[in-house]
């Protein structure tokens, strides 16, 4: 691939990462409230009148609701994983940037992926804290066959996977900077 078409494919996704990005961020503003989302479905799919901002706003009190754990433990999973999914996004807009920019090999490439990698292992370990959570409130083995549990390994992978090549893009930006001096 000519650099000029990777050039003209990194801003496009720069576009894509950005508008996904901004969607997260609305999203993230509705999570208290898509957690109770099944009590205010009925069986046909409708959404019923309960939806308003004063809804939407008032369900912000389940973080801090000990009458209903399950859905507070959800809420608070899903924030965190909404703003770490957030900053990975950032991250990857941040490599794209530079990629636009034609500098693939820049110290900034590594440090951003080595970040993404930092929130890859806070989802992991937010996954792991509700697993444990929904053990204790089940009292039974049944959270263990849950997305979240899937999570833990996928997202810890992901992590160490980000961290490798952060690393060879903090190694290769070296090379660079040292093959620039030689010439």
């Amino acid at each position: 691939m000519k650099p000029a078409n990777a050039e003209k494919l990194a801003r496009v996704l720069k576009w894509i990462v950005t508008i996904a990005f901004i969607l997260l961020l609305a999203l993230l503003f509705y999570v208290p409230w898509l957690t109770g989302i099944r009590m205010m479905l009925s069986w046909t799919y409708v959404i019923k009148t309960q939806f308003s901002f004063g809804a939407v706003l008032s369900a912000w009190t389940v973080l801090f609701d000990a009458a209903d754990p399950w859905r507070t433990v959800l809420a608070w999973f899903l924030l965190v994983c909404g703003v770490c999914g957030a900053v990975i996004l950032w991250q990857g807009r941040i490599v794209l940037s530079n990629l636009a920019e034609g500098r693939l090999f820049a110290r900034s490439n590594g440090k951003a992926v080595v970040r993404a990698g930092v929130f890859c292992f806070i989802i992991a370990a937010a996954a792991a804290v509700r697993l444990v959570a929904n053990l204790v409130l089940s009292k039974s083995a049944a959270p263990l066959v849950t997305y979240s549990t899937f999570f833990i390994p996928v997202f810890v992978i992901a992590g160490l996977l980000l961290f490798v090549a952060g690393a060879l893009f903090a190694r290769a930006a070296e090379l660079k900077e040292e093959n620039d001096l030689v010439i």
